[in-house]
């Protein structure tokens, strides 16, 4: 098993250990290839879009795509 596997199982786990907070997990996925930065997650990435994103001064990338995952096999088969 590798490493994404155990993280998301742990990570769901404790939150399910945590009766006083209610958690929320989104995750976002990008490239960094030959100085583009490629949204992996947008809707038509197969199709070019959500590449080449831009970089706030801080780091931030406020194109990329964010997705909610309610459950540890939703949020492995966004990384399949």
């Amino acid at each position: 098993v590798g490493i994404l596997p155990r993280l998301v199982a742990t990570l769901y786990a404790r939150a399910a250990m945590d009766k006083v907070h209610v958690y929320s997990v989104k995750a976002a996925g990008f490239q960094v290839y030959n100085e583009q930065v490629d949204d992996l997650l947008h809707p038509e990435h197969k199709r070019g879009k959500g590449a080449n994103l831009s970089i706030n001064k801080g780091g931030g990338m406020p194109d990329l795509t964010w997705v909610e995952c309610s459950s540890p096999a939703a949020l492995l088969d966004l990384f399949k």
